[in-house]
């Protein structure tokens, strides 16, 4: 996931025919995972945010957005992705 976002940042044609931009952001901390990802992705006035995260073999995709005006809204709290990752792994 990593090496792809930085490999796209000037887009790529999704298969509705648009170019959404993607920005790799700062690795976040793995909190209760092993290893985590984070980047944006841009499309149309809306921005999507996307938060992966490996624990063991599993993977968890945390996906959220907003509209043009809120683009540098940013990341989701941690304690939230912590507390759904906590959910996947039987122990919150």
């Amino acid at each position: 996931m990593r090496e792809a976002a930085e490999q796209c940042p000037a887009g790529y044609e999704d298969d509705t025919g648009l170019n959404p931009t993607v920005e790799p952001l700062p690795d976040p901390a793995p909190g209760a995972g092993d290893e985590a990802v984070a980047y944006r992705r841009e499309l149309s006035g809306t921005v999507f945010w996307y938060q992966v995260v490996r624990s063991g073999s599993d993977v968890a995709v945390f996906g959220w957005k907003s509209l043009f005006a809120h683009r540098d809204a940013g990341a989701a709290p941690d304690d939230v992705i912590t507390a759904q990752l906590e959910k996947l792994a039987g122990t919150g």
